[in-house]
């Protein structure tokens, strides 16, 4: 039923319970697994020494340091990637990490990326951080539900920090 399927790979093991269920779900029907990681860069600074170049110059050595720093986080996202590949350890998967910048967004990238791969299912983690990170990925799932015309897949995380918390702690008085 699904030949492709595209999962968004976070830089931690947050939607580790979302990979799982995916490499599952692909090995039962045969499908290729896409993982997908997004970085999201700040624009880079870039500092003349001295006032006195020609804006070309000041412009040309921009789009060098721009060009630097997105290289820099798409090695990053490879290299997460290759971890997470390693540990999936299932035969038809590959990555791809896309870096973005200002105004773009991560659900538009997703959903562009699984346009451009004819993926069959989109498979999202949802849950398992808190405060402005839950509203954010919250916001980024439902785009991905409201615009896509593939199947969305939204697992919920377990909460990896009250599984590993130790027990009460007594105090002593």
């Amino acid at each position: 039923m699904f030949s492709t399927i595209l999962i968004p790979v976070a830089d931690d093991a947050c939607n580790w319970d979302a990979l799982e269920l995916a490499r599952t779900l692909a090995r039962t029907q045969g499908s290729t697994l896409k993982l997908l990681h997004i970085a999201r860069g700040e624009v880079p600074v870039y500092v003349v020494p001295q006032m006195d170049l020609p804006t070309f110059a000041v412009s040309q050595g921009y789009a060098q340091a721009l060009a630097r720093h997105r290289a820099a986080l798409e090695r990053e996202g490879l290299r997460i990637l290759a971890e997470t590949l390693a540990r999936l350890g299932y035969d038809k998967v590959c990555g791809l990490a896309r870096v973005i910048y200002g105004t773009e967004s991560v659900a538009q990238v997703i959903l562009s990326v699984a346009q451009e791969l004819e993926a069959d299912l989109i498979v999202l983690g949802t849950g398992g951080h808190g405060g402005n990170s839950r509203t954010l990925e919250w916001s980024v799932t439902q785009t991905v539900l409201r615009l896509t015309k593939c199947p969305v897949m939204t697992v919920r995380l377990r909460d990896r920090v009250l599984e590993q918390a130790p027990g009460p702690v007594k105090a002593k008085i």
